[in-house]
């Protein structure tokens, strides 16, 4: 603890008004109430943590996100109220009840602002709100299947999936064997929000499978699914909900599945020649992976590195199985804690951005030269 104070202390601007975010309204995947979520009037003006570790604005020299359309199959999207995803959104009229598929929407695609620190993984992607829940956030595996299927013959080329169910479905298996002939990437998260129930069509062989870790390294508190490939951030994360431009928080395998979409929707624009199945061997290759035989079961192929998966990985041949890389070294992981998540989130992205300031290089090249990577 120390350490994590010291680390604070010299990166005043990041830890200042962090305890906002655990402040903030949260998010829900579904509602028993009947009532729609309320707009927020919350602001932070501090970069939150998954913008730290991810980096987007290293990878924005490359894409954005241009030329791709990212599908998000869930409660719809509000794009009114000077959302920053006003302009961006394709069959959004329905609006969005519960604010869940604006929240995942924002975290693809919201536009930076002036004086917010918040902003989407790939601002410049077209997305397309595809509303397949009822008014409380619960979906019918059917509804699923028709939003994947719609998805890709309106032309996305990447299809996020955080409308979920808890038992299998053939229909739904078809509509993810159908994008796959399309070639779409589908990533949906591995379980529930609440972390405690297998999601489908996560588990289906096609679809790239996500779980959330938070600030801290630590992955969700259950994460009971048998297939996982990739960890990104997704407890304690922030976006944007329905109603404006307010800021939201929540937590969830859904928040990771958002992130993963976003740096396919990356590097299909950056690389549009590669086919889908190209595109997850690039994402899970460069993932920061785990000790031991890959994928862990807990953690994948490892934590998402989006710099990685767009530029320093040649396309090649598709695989489930590779070699051991390296893992995030132990300096990168702060210590889980019962600290509140305002204070989480400042520590760990002090230390990350102290870290990736001090020590990019010595990473990379190492990396690089372990992999035979070279720039495309």
């Amino acid at each position: 603890m120390l350490v994590a104070a010291l680390l604070l202390a010299a990166t005043p601007g990041l830890a200042a008004g962090a305890g906002d975010v655990g402040s903030l309204p949260t998010v829900p995947q579904t509602s028993s109430s009947g009532t729609c979520t309320k707009p927020s009037t919350k602001t932070v003006n501090n970069i939150p943590w998954p913008q730290v570790r991810l980096d987007p604005q290293r990878v924005w020299q490359f894409t954005q996100g241009a030329g791709v359309t990212v599908a998000v199959v869930d409660s719809g999207v509000d794009s009114s109220g000077g959302s920053p995803l006003a302009g961006q959104v394709g069959n959004s009229s329905k609006g969005d009840c519960t604010g869940h598929g604006t929240f995942v929407s924002g975290l693809i695609a919201a536009r930076p602002r002036p004086g917010v620190g918040f902003s989407g993984l790939a601002p410049a992607v077209h997305l397309l709100a595809q509303q397949v829940t009822a008014a409380d956030g619960t979906a019918t595996a059917a509804a699923i299947a028709k939003g994947i299927q719609t998805s890709v013959d309106g032309g996305a080329g990447v299809v996020v999936v955080t409308a979920t169910v808890a038992t299998p479905s053939s229909v739904l298996a078809d509509a993810v064997k159908y994008a796959a002939r399309r070639n779409a990437v589908v990533v949906a998260p591995a379980t529930d929000d609440a972390g405690n129930a297998l999601a489908y069509p996560a588990q289906y062989s096609g679809v790239l499978s996500a779980a959330a870790v938070g600030p801290d390294g630590s992955t969700a508190r259950l994460q009971v699914a048998p297939r996982i490939d990739l960890v990104a951030p997704g407890l304690s994360v922030m976006s944007v909900g329905p109603g404006g431009s307010g800021a939201f928080t929540g937590s969830g395998a859904s928040f990771a599945a958002a992130y993963v979409g976003a740096a396919a929707a990356l590097v299909r624009s950056y690389r549009p020649d590669l086919t889908a199945a190209q595109v997850v061997f690039r994402l899970e290759s460069t993932a920061y992976a785990p000790a031991g035989s890959l994928p862990d079961r807990s953690l994948g192929f490892g934590n998402l590195d989006v710099f990685g998966a767009v530029t320093q990985l040649p396309a090649g041949p598709v695989a489930r199985v590779r070699q051991h890389a390296p893992q995030v070294p132990n300096h990168l992981a702060v210590a889980q804690s019962s600290h509140a998540p305002g204070e989480s989130l400042a520590v760990a992205g002090a230390a990350l951005l102290l870290i990736a300031v001090a020590g990019a290089a010595a990473l990379v090249v190492p990396r690089g030269r372990a992999r035979g990577w070279r720039a495309p």
